[in-house]
Formats: C-alpha cells, sequence, structure tokens
C-alpha cells in the first residue's frame, strides 16, 4: 500500500500553502497600497499557475495516491471540500484579475505592465473576490483540522502522507 503522495504533488500542496497565505496577509486594495498589492497580485497569480499545474498532475497521479480505507463519509467529505478548494484557486485569482480591473486600465507588476480585461458589466467582482476568499480560508482551516485529527486522534497517516522525507 503506498502511504506517501507523489513528491511533486507534496512540494505544490505546501507552496500553495505558503502562498495562499501570503495572499490572505496582503489582501486589499493592490492600486492604493503598492507593496502588498503587488505582493498579493503576484501570489494569486502564482496560486492559479500552480493550479493549472497542480490538476492534470492530480489527474494523472491518481493511482499513485495512499488508500487510507477510511470510512466513507471522510472520504466523500474530504473529496468535497478538496475540489472546493481547488475551484476556489481558480475562481478567486480570475475575479481578483477582474476585481482590479474595475480599479485600474493598467496595472504594473514588478515593473511589468500586467493588461487588464474590463467585463462591460455592473458586477461588484471585488466583494466576490473576498467572499469566496474567506470561504477558502474556512475550508483551508477543516482542511488543516481534519489534518491534525488524523495524525493526533485517529493517528492513520493521512498527515504524515503530506510530509517531505526527511
Amino acid at each position: 500500500m503506498k502511504t506517501r503522495y507523489p513528491t511533486l504533488m507534496i512540494i505544490i500542496h505546501w507552496l500553495v500553502a505558503v502562498l495562499v497565505l501570503a495572499a490572505y496577509i496582503t489582501g486589499g486594495n493592490p492600486v492604493k497600497h503598492q507593496f502588498e498589492g503587488q505582493i498579493h497580485v503576484a501570489t494569486g497569480m502564482a496560486i492559479m499557475a500552480l493550479f493549472l499545474i497542480r490538476l492534470p498532475i492530480r489527474l494523472f497521479f491518481r493511482k499513485s495516491v495512499p488508500d487510507f480505507n477510511l470510512p466513507t463519509w471522510q472520504t466523500h467529505l474530504a473529496s468535497t471540500v478538496q475540489w472546493a478548494l481547488y475551484l476556489c484557486m481558480i475562481l478567486i485569482p480570475f475575479l481578483g484579475m477582474l476585481a482590479l480591473a474595475e480599479k485600474t486600465d493598467q496595472y504594473l507588476l514588478f515593473g511589468f505592465n500586467i493588461p487588464m480585461i474590463t467585463t462591460g458589466l455592473d458586477i461588484e467582482f471585488d466583494d466576490i473576490h473576498e467572499a469566496l476568499a474567506q470561504l477558502f480560508i474556512g475550508l483551508a482551516g477543516i482542511h488543516a483540522v481534519a489534518a491534525l485529527l488524523h495524525h493526533f486522534v485517529w493517528k492513520d497517516g493521512v498527515l504524515k502522507s503530506m510530509l517531505l522525507r526527511k
């Protein structure tokens, strides 16, 4: 039985976790707060890029994922939370770019001009972006608590399977 996720999946998982934390800490108006805004926009773009790398890897390595013979309810709940997190990883940065386009015609990110796409829709993308970000943090919290339960209460190796080897 496989007891670990593939190393590439582990690296992407923890890299995204760090980027999400950085994006959350630097959230706000990227036009008004230049330094924090640049970090926020860059981390959002990196999260989206890593998601676009992560999803095919996740689908390709499906058979390489450990099976811990968990109760059906845990498997379904974990899968639901995981796919909700994945959906957020693509929607939040995309909505963030639309929200940014509502504030400015062009955005300079570390010296590079990022083209803005305007929709012409009367939608507050900023509010949707922020609401989904809060949902994402809540889901990530559930994900983290579940990992800790698996490690400290059920002692089934689930958390260890997502840690890099020593």
